[in-house]
């Protein structure tokens, strides 16, 4: 048993250095992604607005009102997107509910 150990000595090393090093970048990854969220989700925004703000600067816009005009079709565009989700969700729960009483009975019968 010894002679495996020592055979194989570097792989276990390299293996518990892998298993180490995830183990502190996920740690470091929940500690650090609270602050690290709000450049991340701007980045995203600029990321998605970025051909709109293009397109407008070949109409020869300036680019704050370019930019401007980006932001609030983005953002006017994920408030419905969120809204329509939302009401959505809120029906199909209410159904839900709604509908809860015979389930339990059908599955009552069943049993």
């Amino acid at each position: 048993m010894q002679e495996f150990y020592r055979k194989h000595l570097n792989a276990i090393i390299n293996i518990g250095l892998f298993i180490t090093t995830l183990l502190i970048a996920v740690i470091a990854f929940k500690l650090v992604i609270p602050y690290l969220l709000p450049f991340l989700l701007g980045l995203i925004l600029a990321v998605i607005m970025e051909p709109l703000v293009n397109l407008l600067l070949r109409l020869k816009l300036p680019r704050w009102a370019a930019t401007a005009i980006a932001m609030l079709v983005t953002v006017g565009s994920l408030v419905t997107v969120t809204t329509l989700a939302i009401a959505k969700i809120v029906v199909e729960l209410t159904k839900f509910l709604y509908n809860l009483p015979r389930v339990i009975e059908r599955g009552a019968q069943v049993c």
